[in-house]
């Protein structure tokens, strides 16, 4: 659970104990109607849970290279939105990042993925990046890293 408060324009962020950090570069947040939280501009970034529905016209980065960030509510990325993920594996929150939304997930803007480090993946590999209870709509466009082809597979 985090508190977030809106205090002449400037964010402050406070962390509860036993919760995991997460990152907020330069952002805007305004809690509106007691249950939504608004990601205005920049970026929010890191793992742990976040309560509430979530309106996105920023950047969402999941993880610390990788992580699992579980939006406890309803996720709604607008067109100037991306959602950023990074693969180092095929093991969700561990290997590769995932975004688990426990309610709707709106979708549009773009989606990010690109590998950590040395690793590529290979034809055959999949990633749970993001789970939701029910979507509407889609990511507008999409940024996908190369696959790794083999000689077997080519």
């Amino acid at each position: 659970t985090w508190t977030l408060d809106l205090l002449a324009e400037r964010m402050q962020r406070r962390r509860l104990p036993g919760m995991p950090a997460l990152i907020l570069s330069a952002v805007m947040l305004l809690a509106l109607g007691g249950a939504n939280i608004y990601l205005l501009v920049y970026s929010l970034q890191g793992s742990g849970t976040l309560t509430g529905n979530l309106i996105s016209s920023g950047a969402l980065n999941i993880g610390n290279s990788p992580g699992n960030l579980v939006i406890a509510g309803d996720l709604t990325q607008t067109a100037t939105s991306s959602l950023n993920v990074e693969l180092g594996g095929t093991n969700p929150g561990v290997a590769h990042a995932r975004l688990q939304v426990t309610g709707s997930a709106t979708l549009d803007g773009a989606l990010n993925v690109s590998y950590i480090g040395p690793y590529v993946g290979s034809p055959g590999d999949f990633y749970d990046v993001i789970t939701y209870a029910s979507r509407i709509g889609d990511f507008a466009t999409r940024t996908l890293p190369e696959v790794a082809l083999t000689a077997a597979a080519a």
